[in-house]
């Protein structure tokens, strides 16, 4: 990968590693999951029209953007962005940081299945087996980050179906619009994204009850914590395979569990950092299986 790519994926890792930290002060703010969602949501979707409206662009209408912008709105934020929140108030953010970790091997799976060039090797299904065993370690430790407040199971299972949604997101962009710019699929996604969640934050909590510091952590979260790191990471899939862009996943556990503990006052425990050290050694062995397997020709993806 060149330099440029390298950049904006270590640039996308510290945008989502640190929403994380974000995430757990808002909700030690008052705000609640969905308000932090849908308000997050919201701030990315005008900050991608104020983008567009300063390249004297704007937001293209065709079906087939909005179809892929229904889907990743729902796969890409909706979902998980509700369901890392949630799981957030059952663990440490650099818990769940860990968790989130594992989008690589998910999108290994999704990719096995749906893309023809990438399919499950012997070592991308050693990769996910080191990372399922990290996943039980941190369960079997019993311990969240967060003492006896936490719930591990509960987080895991969240952060879990969360990040399996997530990892869905990129292999359907490399299936369906490899040829599509960043904000050609953010936008429409944000909006998407936005439009799910107004209507379940106003049913759940009603309307927005942040202060000047929940709402200074909210623009954090929809600028620094959304549109940077998923147009990065966009622009990162046009040149790069789907497993080989999910390599986000290092930094991400990385400043979450870092930023916890000298920001939050988290802490790790054994289990966390066994179980850590084993989804990380998980991620990179599915990383390297994808780096050295061999790639389709430069006119595969056109063809599809």
């Amino acid at each position: 990968m060149s330099a440029r790519v390298w950049g904006a994926l270590g640039l996308a890792s510290l945008g989502w590693g640190s929403a994380g930290i974000a995430t757990r002060a808002a909700l030690s703010e008052g705000l609640g999951p969905y308000e932090i969602t849908a308000v997050r949501s919201v701030i990315a979707a005008a900050a991608v029209a104020v983008l567009l409206a300063i390249g004297r662009g704007r937001l293209r209408v065709g079906r087939r953007r909005w179809r892929l912008g229904l889907v990743l709105g729902s796969t890409n934020m909706a979902i998980p962005f509700v369901l890392t929140t949630l799981a957030v108030q059952h663990a440490s953010a650099g818990f769940v940081g860990l968790l989130v970790a594992n989008i690589p091997v998910g999108t290994a799976l999704w990719a096995n299945w749906l893309l023809p060039e990438e399919r499950l090797t012997v070592w991308k299904a050693t990769g996910l087996a080191v990372s399922v065993a990290g996943i039980l370690v941190l369960m079997a430790g019993g311990d969240s980050g967060l003492g006896d407040e936490g719930n591990p199971v509960l987080a895991v299972a969240l952060a879990t179906l969360g990040l399996a949604c997530a990892s869905y997101g990129s292999v359907h962009v490399k299936r369906h619009a490899p040829d599509l710019g960043a904000l050609d699929l953010a936008g429409p996604q944000f909006v998407v994204g936005a439009a799910i969640m107004i209507p379940l934050m106003a049913v759940a909590e009603g309307g927005p009850t942040a202060g000047a510091a929940g709402w200074g952590l909210l623009v954090y979260l929809g600028l620094v914590g959304t549109v940077v790191p998923f147009s990065l990471f966009y622009w990162a899939l046009q040149s790069v395979s789907a497993t080989e862009a999910s390599l986000v996943g290092y930094v991400v556990p990385v400043v979450g569990v870092l930023g916890g503990v000298l920001l939050l006052s988290e802490h790790v425990t054994p289990a966390i950092a066994v179980g850590g050290l084993l989804i990380i050694t998980g991620v990179a062995v599915t990383q390297r299986a994808a780096h050295v397997a061999p790639h389709p020709a430069p006119g595969a993806a056109a063809e599809r």
